[in-house]
């Protein structure tokens, strides 16, 4: 069984991975060039695992291209209640695994199954960067038990970026702004 605060931390590292740092954020759609990209230098997962294993591999692009997380004061970043300052060392961990992959801006592609090539790198991407970030400690209550459990973590991932954030985004293709009409909805309803 996973704990709500085990989902948070999670929740909160793939948001913060897509740059959805402020409440009721929709997803991105895939940045072009790291599909460009990464599409010319892989086409099997298993290039993808061992490009990811394998630290002597020369990363696709320069960690300076990657963007990722919005730099706070003193090089620390901020994201929400539930998580403390992440400092550079855990941006370093995140920024690492997408310049291994050729992935300028994390993003998966919504347009396409949970299983494709992109989809499925984005994915061990986040889910390796949240285990060795949360080692760290930057998320509150988070049992480290878990952190090995990658059938669990995929199944959480899954949920989160293929159904929930999906859903939402694919809403939002159809008729554009109503996600925020619901956001607004609800926060009247309160």
């Amino acid at each position: 069984m996973i704990t709500k605060h085990w989902q948070d931390g999670l929740t909160i590292h793939i948001k913060a991975m897509w740059g959805m740092l402020e409440a009721n954020t929709l997803p991105l759609p895939a940045d072009p060039r790291s599909l460009e990209q990464f599409s010319q230098s892989f086409n099997t997962f298993k290039q993808v695992e061992c490009v990811l294993e394998d630290a002597a591999t020369a990363n696709l692009v320069s960690e300076a291209e990657v963007k990722v997380l919005k730099q706070g004061h003193e090089g620390k970043t901020k994201l929400t209640p539930g998580m403390l300052f992440l400092d550079e060392v855990a941006i370093g961990m995140v920024t690492w695994h997408l310049a291994k992959l050729g992935i300028y801006i994390w993003g998966p592609d919504l347009t396409e199954t949970a299983d494709s090539l992109f989809n499925s790198a984005c994915r061990l991407a986040a889910l390796k960067s949240f285990c060795e970030v949360a080692l760290l400690g930057p998320y509150v209550n988070v049992n480290k038990a878990y952190l090995n459990n990658f059938p669990l973590l995929t199944m959480a991932y899954n949920h989160f970026v293929h159904y929930l954030s999906a859903a939402h985004f694919k809403k939002e293709l159809i008729k554009p702004g109503s996600h925020m009409l619901v956001t607004q909805r609800s926060v009247i309803l309160r």
